[in-house]
């Protein structure tokens, strides 16, 4: 019986926190082995084992920008907002021109229904790396959740510039041309459901 891709992937993931977990018993400060297996238990979903496993590699090195970055996704993911939004502000202040930790930090901000801030967080990500389309996607959405169609619209369509087969944008540009009466939203609606049967219902 053949093994899912996921199946492939957790195997790979348990033998890492295997390595890694060998490592700390030989050296119990070896901040590396510390983030290495919490990136693994992050990848495998285990988020409170791999905010414990980034805390203590932040504690040995607390200059581990990585570990700041992983451990504020693992909150995120938890649907800790202001401590995820802590961790990037904190990759942030050690490393202004970081795109990534922008965008997290805005789309923690729009998960708290702070489009406002979520906005100038994408700005400065697509300011950083104006090829972002992740950023460009996400800030049409502020925008579209503000009312504002048509810069929800234009970012959408440079989104889908950038990545021809963005599904997510696709369906987020037709519901929001739907919004505002432009039929042609239908055709992007499909498209998505073309790239991807399982958005857009």
């Amino acid at each position: 019986m053949s093994q899912s891709a996921t199946e492939i992937e957790n195997r790979a993931f348990d033998r890492a926190i295997a390595t890694a977990s060998e490592a700390i018993r030989l050296d119990p400060k070896n901040a590396i082995a510390f983030y290495n297996r919490g990136f693994a238990y992050w990848r495998k979903g285990d988020d409170d084992r791999a905010i414990a496993d980034f805390s203590e590699t932040i504690r040995l090195n607390p200059n581990y920008i990585d570990a700041f970055g992983n451990r504020g996704n693992a909150y995120e993911r938890k649907g800790d907002h202001d401590r995820a939004i802590a961790d990037y502000n904190e990759v942030i202040r050690r490393v202004p021109k970081n795109a990534i930790a922008f965008y997290n930090r805005g789309r923690s901000y729009a998960r708290k229904a702070d489009d406002d801030r979520a906005i100038a967080d994408y700005n400065e990500a697509i300011r950083l790396n104006p090829d972002y389309a992740d950023a460009l996607g996400n800030r049409g959405n502020a925008y579209d959740r503000k009312g504002d169609h048509d810069r929800a619209i234009a970012d959408y369509n440079e989104a889908i510039r950038l990545n021809p087969n963005y599904a997510l944008v696709f369906c987020n540009r037709g519901r929001t041309k739907l919004k505002i009466n432009d039929t042609t939203g239908n055709a992007d609606i499909a498209k998505a459901r073309e790239l991807d049967a399982s958005i857009c219902r």
